[in-house]
């Protein structure tokens, strides 16, 4: 398959390279280490939970 197949047949992706802009990068394996599942992440005065759902993905919720 050609690229330019490729570019008609895909979703166009939302993500964005912003490594280079990001003040840190922290793998989620270093967050949640090899059996975690949920992470507290204090912010000002609230408290939000960043969990890994059974399908791998992430979530954040206040």
């Amino acid at each position: 398959m050609k690229q330019e197949d490729l570019k008609e047949t895909s979703a166009p992706s939302p993500m964005v390279d912003l490594t280079g802009k990001a003040s840190l990068v922290i793998h989620s394996k270093d967050l949640f280490g090899d059996e975690g599942r949920l992470v507290l992440i204090k912010h000002n005065d609230d408290w939000y939970r960043l969990m890994i759902t059974k399908q791998r993905k992430l979530i954040l919720t206040k």
